[in-house]
């Protein structure tokens, strides 16, 4: 495992922002948007995890020989994450595009939501070491990771 933080506000952020660094292996571009998935789940969480509570979640980074993978939970109520629109919300929505953005931008999502809190959970492929960008995007076809708790 590489590092596990709690954040109760989205100034913290840049303390999960660190467990994503060039020592995992990825390329700046699967850096970048490890970054932007990552900001967009704690941004979620701490906006709508909250449960009657001051805001919360924990970010656990783990690094595999082939991917990395990060988890965002909170303890909200949950959601129903499959009743999402299916297409990308508009630009003039203020909201609605944090889940679309994880999942275009990550190899492997899955969200689990009940009662008692939601989990995202999401890897990225280590590209090896010399691989292009072309290169990179065609990994993006094939199956993804399997992902171990």
């Amino acid at each position: 495992m590489v590092g596990k933080v709690y954040l109760e506000s989205i100034e913290e952020l840049h303390r999960a922002k660190a467990l994503v660094s060039p020592a995992l292996g990825l390329s700046e571009i699967a850096i970048r948007e490890c970054l932007i998935a990552l900001s967009e789940a704690v941004a979620n969480a701490l906006t709508h995890g909250r449960r009657g509570c001051p805001p919360y979640c924990r970010v656990t980074v783990r690094a595999h020989p082939k991917y990395v993978h990060i988890t965002v939970e909170d303890h909200g109520e949950g959601f129903d994450w499959a009743g999402l629109e299916p297409e990308m919300p508009s630009w003039e929505k203020e909201h609605g595009r944090g889940v679309h953005l994880i999942r275009q931008l990550m190899d492997s999502v899955t969200i689990s939501s009940t009662p008692h809190g939601t989990r995202v959970e999401m890897s990225k492929r280590i590209s090896p070491e010399g691989a292009t960008e072309a290169d990179t995007d065609e990994n993006r076809s094939g199956p993804p990771p399997h992902c171990d708790r």
